[in-house]
Order: structure tokens, then C-alpha cells, then sequence
């Protein structure tokens, strides 16, 4: 399992718009890391570069420093803990940890566990 400190913060933009915009940014970002959290609502990990123009002329366009992250593996033990089943056709998963929301998600070879900051501790509790 997880061991103390596996988590670190992560520094997101938040992006909310029309499901088209969002369709577009994810298409000419496909190589970043990108959350699809909704239809109308995607996570980008901002150390790289701006997200660019999005549209919408209604979009929020935001930081997001309320995630924490973990690199995992199947060796983790993650899928016996688990409450659900990672999707098959999708790069991200969301559900509950030991009754705490989580994303878990396939970026290039990396399995990244996404928690948001306030819980992380607790957390890592139930996993110890």
C-alpha cells in the first residue's frame, strides 16, 4: 500500500464549459495530463503550459490547488480496496477509497491516484 508522504500537491487549472469547448481543448491538449471530471468540466495539469483560448464566452477558467497526488500500481493493492471498478474504456475513474472520493488516472505509463488535499491524511490512515 501507500506509504506517509506518498501524496504530493498538484497544481490543476479548472475549466468549465459548453462540452464542445471542452471536446476542443482536450483534443489540442491530448498529450497533457487532462481530468475529464463532467461533459462540461476537465482538469489540466498547468506546469506545462496555458490552456489557451476556450470556446466559450462564458467559460471559468481556473487554478486548482485542491488535489493531492500519488503514483500507484497494480501492486498497490488498490484494486482489492477499491468500492468500484476502474472503467475499461476511459483514462479516469472516480469513486470511494475506504469512503473517500478518489480519481484514479492512466496518464502515458503512469497509474496517478488524485485525492483531494483535506482528505489525504485520512487517507493514508486507512490505507496503512
Amino acid at each position: 500500500m501507500l506509504g506517509r508522504s506518498a501524496f504530493s500537491t498538484m497544481r490543476l487549472t479548472r475549466v468549465v464549459a459548453l462540452p464542445g469547448a471542452i471536446d476542443a481543448l482536450a483534443d489540442r491538449h491530448a498529450a497533457r495530463l487532462c481530468i475529464r471530471v463532467a461533459p462540461d468540466e476537465i482538469l489540466f495539469d498547468t506546469n506545462a503550459v496555458e490552456v489557451g483560448v476556450v470556446d466559450d464566452a462564458h467559460a471559468i477558467v481556473a487554478v486548482d490547488d485542491s488535489y493531492s497526488v500519488a503514483v500507484v500500481s497494480a501492486e498497490d493493492g488498490l484494486a482489492r480496496a477499491l468500492e468500484w471498478e476502474f472503467p475499461t474504456t476511459s483514462s479516469v475513474g472516480q469513486g470511494l477509497l475506504h469512503n473517500v472520493a478518489v480519481r484514479l488516472v492512466r496518464h502515458r505509463n503512469l497509474l496517478l491516484l488524485f485525492c483531494p488535499t483535506a482528505f489525504v491524511h485520512e487517507l493514508e490512515e486507512r490505507l496503512a
